[in-house]
C-alpha cells in the first residue's frame, strides 16, 4: 500500500475561518443592521457646542488689612451649581424654564458646570449649547449675573473707602491751609519783633500740631487710594477670554455610523460563536 502524497491532501481550515464561511450571511446581516442603526441615531443627533471659561474671584482690600476674597472660592462654585441660579441665567437670556420641553433650556440647565481650578482665586465653568453663539452668551450671562451678585457683596465697604477718602481730602486741604495761614503769620511777627516771644512759641507748637496732622491725614489717604486701586480691589472677572471650539463637541455622523458598523460585525461574531459553541456541545 502506497502512502498517499501529502500534496494532495487539503487541510481542515481553521475553526475561526470555518465560523465566519458558515456566518458570512448572519454577519454581513448583522453588520448592515448596525450601520442602518447607527445612521439613523446619527441623524437624530443635534450637535452640540460646550463652552469653557475661567473666572477669578473678586477682592476687596481694606486699609491696614490684606486683601480678601468676595467669597471663597469653593462658595462661589457652590453658588454657580445651584439650581435658583442656573434658573436667573436662563431668565436673562429669555429662555424658559427647564423641564417643560424646551430642549436649548434643558441642556444649557443640565450641562452648566462650575468647579474650583488649581489657582487659588480662580474656577472654571462650562456649558453646551446647540450653537456657539449660544454658548457664548450663556457663559457671558453667568458671569455677567455672578458679578453682579458679588458687587453687591463689597459695594457697601467699597462706598465707605470712597467716602472716607474724599472727607480725607478735604480735611488734609483744609488742615493744609491752616498750617500756611499760621506759617505766615508767625513768619510776619518774628520779622517785626526780631525776636521770639511767648506768643510765637505758642504758634510754633501749633504748627507742630498741624503738621503732624498733615502726616497722618496723607498716610490715611495714601492707604484708602491703595485699597482703592483696580490692582487691590476688584470685581468678579474673566480670565483670558470665553473659549468656544468651531467644531462641535458630539461625534461627528460619519464616526457614529462606523462605530455602529463595527458593533454590528461584532455581535455578528459573537452570535456566530456562540452558535458553534452551541453545536458542538451537542452529540
Amino acid at each position: 500500500m502506497q502512502p498517499v502524497p501529502q500534496s494532495s491532501v487539503n487541510p481542515a481550515p481553521p475553526v475561526p475561518q470555518k465560523i465566519f464561511q458558515a456566518s458570512i450571511k448572519q454577519l454581513l446581516l448583522a453588520t448592515v443592521l448596525g450601520a442602518l442603526i447607527a445612521i439613523a441615531i446619527a441623524q437624530s443627533m443635534t450637535p452640540r457646542w460646550t463652552g469653557k471659561v475661567t473666572v477669578q474671584v473678586g477682592q476687596i482690600t481694606i486699609p491696614d488689612q490684606a486683601p480678601r476674597l468676595v467669597e471663597t472660592v469653593l462658595t462661589t462654585v457652590e453658588r454657580l451649581n445651584l439650581q435658583s441660579f442656573r434658573t436667573d441665567v436662563l431668565k436673562s437670556l429669555g429662555l424658559p424654564l427647564p423641564g417643560i420641553g424646551h430642549k436649548e433650556a434643558t441642556l444649557v440647565f443640565d450641562s452648566m458646570s462650575a468647579t474650583p481650578s488649581r489657582a487659588g482665586d480662580l474656577l472654571n465653568l462650562q456649558v453646551s449649547a446647540f450653537s456657539r453663539e449660544q454658548a457664548a452668551k450663556v457663559l457671558q450671562a453667568s458671569v455677567a449675573l455672578l458679578n453682579g451678585t458679588h458687587l453687591s457683596l463689597i459695594q457697601p465697604s467699597l462706598e465707605r473707602m470712597k467716602a472716607d477718602l474724599a472727607s480725607t481730602g478735604a480735611r488734609l486741604a483744609n488742615t493744609e491751609r491752616e498750617y500756611d495761614q499760621t506759617y505766615r503769620a508767625l513768619k510776619a511777627r518774628s520779622t517785626q519783633a526780631g525776636t521770639a516771644g511767648a506768643r510765637d512759641i505758642l504758634t510754633s507748637n501749633v504748627l507742630s500740631t498741624l503738621q503732624n496732622q498733615i502726616l497722618e491725614l496723607k498716610k490715611h489717604k495714601e492707604q484708602l487710594e491703595d485699597a482703592l486701586d483696580p490692582a487691590r480691589s476688584y470685581s468678579t472677572r474673566v480670565v483670558g477670554n470665553i473659549y468656544v471650539p468651531e467644531r462641535p463637541s458630539t461625534p461627528s455622523k460619519l464616526l457614529v455610523v462606523a462605530a455602529g458598523t463595527l458593533l454590528g460585525l461584532f455581535v455578528g461574531l459573537a452570535i456566530a460563536f456562540f452558535r458553534h459553541a452551541q453545536s458542538s456541545r451537542e452529540p
